[in-house]
């Protein structure tokens, strides 16, 4: 995982550390902890905040084998596994506690759509290219919110897939918004245009680079 990724990946992830701040807060009764998970959640976030983030991992893991948690309680618990278990490293499983924060049905729908590309930016990052890139499309087609990070991981992803036909339109975006233009940009157009056949537009970058 580089240091980029990473840094892209904590931004998208920032949020949910709010899940174990506002549940005692919430109005809708379907939205609230009961005291015997409420209780273990604050003793989590405790151990969390003294940075014993094995320990809050392994309280969550029992937390979400109590037999009566409510959908809000398990996609909440589900986000917090995720957020830890990616401070340690574990992009697969944090992917997976994501996955099934969803699947638990107790987000709202743009809590969900949130994780949705989060869980694209993982899937990207653990090597699932095409999947990935997919996903997030898929995010950004429904109404997401279209991040300069999400048009770099896209090019990246696609290229990595091999796949520059749907490399190229992310590739041209990420080329025209780019200021100034680095050598970065200027290698990379040439090479998708030259594995394309796009000899004309090929030419034109190459002018560019030599203005």
């Amino acid at each position: 995982m580089t240091h980029i990724f990473r840094k892209i990946v904590i931004s998208a992830l920032g949020y949910t550390f709010m899940a174990g701040s506002g549940f005692a807060f919430a109005e809708d009764v379907e939205r609230q902890f009961s005291t015997q998970s409420g209780e273990l959640v604050n003793n989590t976030l405790q151990l969390a905040e003294a940075g014993q983030i094995q320990s809050a991992l392994d309280s969550l893991e029992h937390a979400i084998n109590l037999l009566d948690l409510q959908p809000y309680e398990r996609s909440t618990i589900y986000q917090m596994m995720g957020q830890y278990s990616y401070e340690l490293e574990r992009p697969k499983d944090a992917q997976a506690a994501f996955e099934n924060a969803i699947k638990a049905g107790g987000l709202l729908p743009e809590e969900a759509k949130n994780l949705e590309a989060v869980i694209a930016q993982l899937m990207i990052g653990n090597g699932q290219f095409r999947d990935g890139a997919e996903a997030l499309e898929a995010y950004l087609s429904s109404g997401g919110n279209e991040k300069p990070q999400y048009i770099d991981l896209l090019v990246n992803a696609w290229v990595q897939a091999e796949d520059y036909q749907r490399a190229l339109p992310w590739a041209e975006k990420w080329y025209e918004t780019a200021e100034p233009k680095m050598r970065k940009h200027y290698d990379l157009m040439n090479f998708l245009y030259n594995n394309l056949g796009l000899d004309g537009r090929q030419a034109d970058v190459v002018v560019s680079t030599d203005e």
